[in-house]
């Protein structure tokens, strides 16, 4: 059976532990001068800047190579627009950001050029950046599953997702940990 082609960016699962995730957040800002659209399972960078009103830091979207902060699980609530279930381009939004480095995230890789193999369990890749979906506001974000290297890489590959709607292959849901993290020590990475 075909793996679903249905990515919805990194969602956390479990703590470096291996206990389930318990939903730990962190408050962060998304500025009105970022005009990318944002969603939940999108991974963040700080901007280098905090809310002038709240003082939270402010993040924006990451992309393939930046260093990242966390993902984000969820956004405050618009009393404008309650259903609004991301963050529109160039509009303030709060949003809620797993931010502990040793979270484990289900993520489905992109199988653009190939498909990982077992082989790469271990080692590390970057994230391919692809639009959100508007409709469940779920993030576009997955795997680059030509981008394997020993050390160097955004996210480090654990493992398959074990399901039975899941296999080696195209669409593959895979385990994954940051591997460069913004807070991995007192100095950059």
């Amino acid at each position: 059976m075909a793996n679903a082609n249905n990515p919805r960016g990194a969602r956390p699962v479990y703590s470096g532990n291996g206990a389930p995730w318990n939903g730990n957040t962190f408050l962060c800002a998304i500025p009105a001068t970022d005009g990318t659209a944002t969603f939940v399972g999108d991974f963040v960078k700080l901007s280098g800047t905090a809310d002038a009103t709240t003082g939270v830091p402010t993040v924006i979207q990451a992309a393939a190579t930046d260093t990242l902060l966390g993902a984000i699980v969820g956004f405050e609530l618009l009393p404008t627009n309650l259903e609004l279930n991301y963050r529109l381009a160039s509009t303030l939004r709060y949003c809620y950001v797993c931010i502990d480095k040793s979270t484990i995230y289900e993520m489905q890789e992109d199988s653009v050029g190939n498909n990982l193999a077992v082989t790469e369990v271990g080692l590390c890749t970057d994230i391919a950046v692809y639009a959100g979906n508007t409709v469940t506001g779920q993030s576009g974000i997955q795997i680059d599953s030509s981008d394997t290297a020993t050390a160097a890489g955004q996210v480090r590959i654990l493992g398959l997702v074990r399901k039975a709607d899941n296999a080696i292959g195209t669409n593959a849901k895979w385990l994954i940990q940051i591997a460069e993290a913004t807070l991995n020590s007192a100095t950059d990475v």
